[in-house]
């Protein structure tokens, strides 16, 4: 079938293509598509995408991928992401974060390490609480402190602050 010019196709109900080996479509310079609610796709073993230049997605309310087995990531040069409220990390056995040469961790209040019984909080007044069962200190050639005044075993030691409580800022879905 050839077409000089415009091709318009109507169909007012419902439409079925069967192929039944190959497809191919090539569109010469722009493809839109347009769906008034719902689109799935399934493909039976593998899907991939190519995109010569630039590739945005925009979803209104909310995505979700759920991943069989592993998930890769991997950017050239840099990547960038920002919440506008919470972020939840959840790991089974092992986190790892490597990183060449710095890695800063900021915290605008209260910046809190735990693990068991142990614990390291910094506040954003500048008091810093180590708390544990043992503390050990050691240092290969000198451990150095330096204060106006350091209180050993006087009980002058204060509990580090409570985890401030996460505020549930879940956005109002009617707004969007």
């Amino acid at each position: 079938e050839t077409i000089g010019n415009n091709q318009m196709i109507a169909v007012t109900n419902n439409q079925i293509e069967t192929v039944g080996s190959n497809q191919i479509i090539n569109v010469g310079s722009v493809q839109v598509e347009t769906i008034g609610l719902v689109r799935a796709l399934t493909v039976g073993v593998a899907y991939q995408t190519t995109v010569g230049g630039i590739m945005n997605t925009s979803v209104a309310l909310m995505q979700s991928s759920q991943i069989g087995l592993h998930k890769s990531l991997r950017v050239g040069l840099g990547y960038d992401v920002k919440v506008g409220n919470n972020v939840t990390f959840t790991v089974g056995k092992t986190k790892k974060d490597d990183t060449g040469q710095t890695a800063i961790y900021s915290a605008g209040e209260h910046l809190e390490l735990c693990c068991g019984k142990a614990k390291l909080v910094l506040t954003k007044d500048g008091q810093i609480f180590l708390n544990g069962t043992k503390i050990h200190l050691q240092g290969k050639e000198q451990v150095n402190g330096d204060s106006l005044l350091i209180n050993w075993n006087c009980a002058a030691s204060k509990s580090p602050p409570k985890t401030p409580d996460e505020k549930q800022d879940t956005p109002d879905m009617r707004e969007y």
